[in-house]
């Protein structure tokens, strides 16, 4: 079962939406941060195999120069999606630390929302370069795989990250 309920740095406890939000965002998050290692993990290895194979055998797969285009994005849009999850995206506090409290508070809301819309930015561009990767039936170089599904998938992951960013932090030890 999920933990819904968040202890506070002053020991008092409290759970709701605003606890399970955050809760289902971290999750999801870690999901997505083990896909990209797994992305890129898988990557390290076919390359390697091409080096191996190249160099032992004479024998280079071309196919995995192709692979660039698939692995690199899919392996670096989760990774955007995470950071705004953890929010640690966009940090500048040199300033904001010498501030009170309250204008703290307004200065990462403010924060947070540029996160949002540039995110939301981010999200709408890059589906739009998927549709034209679709119109135009881009594919790789070599093996002429279709790139369209890859950047639709990269445009969903950014457009996951936009709501991921509004997650509330399950511990805050400023509370």
């Amino acid at each position: 079962m999920p933990n819904d309920r968040l202890t506070t740095a002053g020991g008092e406890t409290r759970k709701g939406f605003r606890v399970s939000y955050a809760a289902a965002c971290d999750r999801l998050s870690k999901g997505m941060a083990v896909f990209s290692m797994g992305m890129i993990g898988l990557y390290v290895v076919i390359t390697v195999a091409n080096v191996l194979m190249r160099y032992l055998f004479n024998a280079p797969m071309g196919w995995v120069s192709d692979m660039n285009a698939i692995f690199v994005p899919l392996a670096m849009a989760p990774g955007l999606a995470v950071a705004a999850a953890r929010g640690t995206l966009i940090v500048v506090t040199m300033v904001g630390e010498r501030f009170p409290r309250p204008m703290r508070l307004v200065l990462t809301a403010m924060a947070r929302a540029a996160t949002v819309a540039i995110l939301a930015i981010i999200a709408w561009k890059v589906f739009g370069y998927a549709a034209s990767t679709l119109a135009q039936h881009r594919t790789t170089l070599l093996i002429a795989l279709p790139i369209w599904p890859v950047w639709y998938a990269v445009a969903a992951i950014f457009a996951l990250a936009v709501p991921l960013s509004l997650a509330p932090p399950l511990t805050n030890p400023t509370e």
